[in-house]
């Protein structure tokens, strides 16, 4: 067998928990993290071509404070295919 062969068959290690957002970082230190305005500061969860408050087009990656307000809260039973159920929604 080839170096090539062996590499291409070993197995490759899997996270346990894969986060379904890019703004949920899982790992030893799990936190949020939310996508910066770099022009005035507006924080955005989602991937933003134009900040919606200054039309600047930079973001930069901050972590969001590791303390805040539950507002509300709903346990979900029901999703799109493929997102395993149930979980929790939650605004904060």
């Amino acid at each position: 067998m080839t170096q090539e062969a062996t590499e291409a068959t070993e197995a490759v290690e899997i996270p346990t928990q894969l986060p379904i957002v890019d703004y949920l970082r899982i790992g030893d230190d799990p936190h949020l993290a939310a996508n910066e305005c770099a022009g005035c500061q507006a924080r955005y969860f989602d991937r933003r071509n134009a900040c919606a408050r200054c039309g600047k087009e930079e973001f930069r990656s901050v972590r969001v404070a590791d303390d805040a307000t539950l507002r509300s809260f709903s346990v979900v039973y029901r999703a799109a295919p493929g997102i395993p159920v149930p979980y929790v929604s939650a605004i904060v």
